[in-house]
């Protein structure tokens, strides 16, 4: 059940990103649940990238969880209430698209711009 929340969620972002602008596009580059130990859990991505947002969904009682440090590789969710709270997560990359010599190619690039 919680499968099929997350995959309408990311449905709906998706719709919504893609309808607003024509240049920028945005991917999902990773989703998981994970766990606090001791009030903090670091992320590791699965590439590097640097222009990137994460949208975090506390699973059970507020716990106020929020991003305490970003960098390529990783970033780190915190929360100064509950040492032990579950969530879920989804990274979204923002890019633009350009074409290869062959059109029906799309290479991803990373957005200069920002």
């Amino acid at each position: 059940m919680k499968k099929i929340i997350l995959i309408i969620i990311l449905a709906i972002f998706s719709l919504n990103t893609f309808s607003q602008s024509k240049t920028d596009s945005y991917r999902i580059i990773q989703t998981d649940s994970n766990t606090l130990k001791n009030g903090e859990c670091t992320i590791m991505l699965n590439h590097e990238c640097d222009n990137y947002t994460v949208t975090l969904t506390e699973v059970g009682k507020n716990s106020n969880l929020y991003i305490l440090k970003k960098n390529k590789e990783s970033f780190i969710v915190k929360s100064d209430i509950v040492i032990n709270a579950s969530f879920d997560y989804i990274v979204t990359e923002k890019k633009t698209k350009q074409r290869l010599q062959d059109d029906t190619i799309l290479k991803w690039k990373s957005d200069p711009n920002n």
